[in-house]
C-alpha cells in the first residue's frame, strides 16, 4: 500500500469524492492495465487508476447497488461478486454463456451472500440466475406477450453498465482490515503519484438521504408512480421534490381508487384506472385502527375523510403524510346521509358538513346538520324544521357557490347556507323522477364540473345509467346523452368529472368495481360504464366490489 501523500503537494491533485456522489470506472481488460476511476462531475476530470491485482484482465458485466461488481474471467468463465467497499469477495459460477447473449442484471437483495443474481436475455424468453453456492447457473422460462416482448423490468437509480464503463457509489475504499486501496491520480496533464486516502479523515458511508434534492429531482422523471411516492417518504428534504413538469403527464392526475381494510394499520391500496395497476402503500397518516372500524368518506384535492369508530374523523393526504384530527363527533353524529368539506382540511377557510334528513317524514321533520370550521373545538349541531316531502339521498354535497348542495331522491335539490346557517329546498328544478324513492333505491351522486350541477342515478343492477346537467339560466335539468371528452368516476359517496387523460377514456363512467383476472388470480381491470353503449365492461355481473373504497386525485403539495 503507498503511504499517503503530502496534503500539500502540487503534484497530487485533491482525492475524489467517496461517498458523495456517484463515480465512472472503467475496466481496460489488459492484463497490466489497471481499473480507471473517474469523477466525471468534476470540471477538472480528475480520475485514479485503482490498483487490485484480482480485477486485472476481467470483465466488469455489471454493477450492482452501486457497490458490488460482477466480474467475469473470460478466457476461464470464473466469475465472482466483488465490493468495493470491504474487497470482498464472493465466487459465483462458472458462467459458460455468451456475454452477448446476456441482457440487464439485478440483485435481488443489497447484501451478498444472501441474495440471488439475475439475468435478462437477448432473447427475451428465458432469465439466467443463480445465488453464491449454486454450482451452475440456472434458466428460467418467461412468457411473452406473443410479440417476443417479455414483461420483465430490472429497476436502478443508475444508469447500467456500457462499453466496460460502470457506476459506482462507494462509501470508502477499505477492506475488513481499514486497509486502503493503493491509488494513482491524475489530472490532465498533472504528473502522477502514488497516494492513498488520508486515513486520518473518518471515512463514513453516506446515506441515500443526503443526495443532493436537485439530484433526485432528475432521478424522479426516471421513476414510476410507486417509486416516487417512497422517494418522498425517504426522508423530510426529498418530501418537497416535486415532479418535472416535462414528466407529470407520466403521473396520474386523474383520480385512482383508494381502498382500505376496515381496522386498517396504515396499509391502502391505490388502483390506476387507465393502466389497470394497483399499488399497495403504507403510510403513519393512516392511523392504525384495531378497535374500531375505518370508513373512507369523502375526497377532494387529494385529502380524504375518515371516520374511525363512531366519535373519531379525521382528514389525511396519503400522498404528503399530511394528517389533520377533528374534533370527537356529537352522539350519533356519525349519522348521516352525506358528509363533504368546502376546501382543504388546513385551509383557514375549511368548513366540514354532514347532512341528515329522517327517511320518515311522518315520523320526524328535522333536519340535521353537522358543522366544523377550521380552528372549532367542537362540532356544532342543528335540528332544522323541514315539512317538505324532501329526501336525501346517499350520497356528498357540492359545496357549489358557497352553499352546500345536496341532491334528493327525486332530483330537485336542497342547499345549506353555512353563513346564515339556513336550509331550503329550491323550487326549481322541479322533481325528475315520479313517485316518492327511498334513498337507498338507487345509487345517486351530485358534482360540480366547469360550473355547472350535474346528477347521475345509478341502479344497482346492469340498467342504463342516467345523467342530467342544471341549466343555471333556466334552472331546469336537461338530459346528457354523452360526455364527449370528459370522463367520470363514481364510488358510493364520491363523484369526480374531468376531461379524459386519454382518449380511450372519453364518454365513460368508471365504478368502484373491479372485474377480470390475471395470472395471478388478482383483478386486473377497472370496471366503467360506456355511455355510447349503454353498457358496462367487463360483463356487470362478473364484476367485484372494491368495499371501504373511494376515488381520490393525487395531490403532491403540502399545505
Amino acid at each position: 500500500m503507498a503511504a499517503p501523500a503530502a496534503k500539500n503537494s502540487p503534484d497530487v491533485p485533491p482525492e475524489l469524492a467517496i461517498g458523495s456522489k456517484p463515480l465512472l470506472v472503467k475496466f481496460s481488460g489488459g492484463e497490466e492495465e489497471s481499473l480507471t476511476i473517474m469523477d466525471p462531475f468534476d470540471t477538472g476530470l480528475r480520475e485514479a487508476s485503482l490498483e487490485l491485482d484480482m480485477l486485472r484482465g476481467k470483465r466488469c458485466l455489471a454493477c450492482l447497488e452501486g457497490e458490488w461488481l460482477l466480474v467475469l474471467d473470460e478466457a476461464t468463465g470464473e466469475c465472482f461478486l466483488f465490493s468495493l467497499v470491504s474487497l470482498r469477495r464472493i465466487p459465483l459460477p462458472p458462467l459458460l454463456k455468451p456475454v452477448e447473449a446476456l441482457g440487464r442484471c439485478a440483485l435481488s437483495s443489497p447484501t451478498p451472500p444472501d441474495c440471488t443474481i439475475v439475468f435478462s436475455t437477448s432473447y427475451r424468453n428465458y432469465l439466467v440466475y443463480c445465488r453464491p453456492g449454486d454450482e451452475e447457473w440456472r434458466e428460467l422460462p418467461v412468457e411473452t406477450d406473443g410479440t417476443g416482448s417479455s414483461w420483465v423490468t430490472f429497476c436502478t437509480l443508475l444508469p447500467g453498465s456500457c462499453d466496460d464503463m460502470c457506476w459506482v457509489v462507494p462509501s470508502s475504499f477499505k477492506n475488513k482490515n481499514e486497509e486502503s486501496l493503493a491509488i494513482v491520480s491524475s489530472e490532465l496533464d498533472i504528473k502522477t503519484n502514488k497516494l492513498a486516502f488520508d486515513e486520518d479523515v473518518e471515512q463514513v458511508a453516506a446515506p441515500w438521504s443526503s443526495l443532493p434534492v436537485d439530484m433526485v429531482e432528475e432521478l424522479v422523471a426516471r421513476l414510476s408512480f410507486i417509486d416516487y411516492l417512497n422517494v418522498r417518504k425517504v426522508c423530510k428534504r426529498w418530501s418537497s421534490v416535486s415532479k418535472p413538469a416535462q414528466y407529470a403527464k407520466r403521473y396520474p392526475a386523474y383520480p385512482v381508487l383508494m381502498s382500505i381494510c376496515s381496522s386498517s394499520a396504515g396499509t391502502f391500496r391505490l388502483f390506476d384506472p387507465i393502466i389497470d395497476k394497483e399499488y399497495t402503500l403504507m403510510d403513519r397518516s393512516l392511523v392504525p385502527c384495531n378497535d374500531y372500524f375505518q370508513m373512507l368518506l369523502f375526497a377532494k384535492n387529494g385529502w380524504v375523510l375518515v371516520l374511525r369508530g363512531e366519535k373519531y374523523m379525521y382528514a389525511t393526504n396519503p400522498f404528503t403524510g399530511e394528517m389533520l384530527d377533528l374534533p370527537e363527533i356529537p352522539c350519533l353524529g356519525y349519522q348521516f346521509d352525506g358528509i363533504s368539506f368546502s376546501s382543504t382540511p388546513k385551509s383557514p377557510d375549511c368548513i366540514v358538513c354532514a347532512i341528515e334528513k329522517s327517511r320518515y317524514p311522518n315520523y320526524s321533520n328535522c333536519l340535521y346538520v353537522m358543522l366544523w370550521r377550521a380552528g372549532d373545538e367542537h362540532w356544532t349541531r342543528l335540528e332544522i324544521d323541514e315539512y317538505t316531502q324532501f329526501r336525501n339521498t346517499y350520497s356528498n354535497p357540492v359545496f357549489y357557490h358557497d352553499e352546500f348542495h345536496c341532491l334528493g331522491t327525486r332530483g330537485n335539490l336542497g342547499v345549506f347556507n353555512p353563513h346564515n346557517m339556513t336550509w331550503r329546498v329550491l323550487d326549481k328544478p322541479g322533481p325528475l323522477l315520479d313517485g316518492d324513492p327511498l334513498p337507498g333505491d338507487q345509487y345517486c351522486h351530485l358534482l360540480e364540473f366547469r360550473e355547472k350541477l350535474i346528477a347521475i342515478f345509478r341502479p344497482h343492477n346492469k340498467g342504463a345509467m342516467e345523467l342530467y346537467k342544471l341549466d343555471m339560466s333556466q334552472m331546469v335539468l336537461t338530459k346528457v346523452e354523452r360526455l364527449d371528452n370528459e370522463v367520470i368516476f363514481v364510488d358510493h359517496w364520491n363523484a369526480v368529472m374531468m376531461s379524459a387523460p386519454r382518449d380511450t377514456c372519453c364518454n365513460k363512467i368508471y365504478i368502484s368495481k373491479l372485474g377480470g383476472y390475471n395470472e395471478g388470480g388478482e383483478l386486473k381491470s377497472c370496471a366503467f360504464y360506456d355511455l355510447k353503449s349503454r353498457k358496462y365492461y367487463p360483463s356487470y355481473f362478473n364484476l367485484i366490489e372494491r368495499t371501504n373504497s373511494i376515488w381520490i386525485q393525487p395531490n403532491f403539495k403540502c399545505q
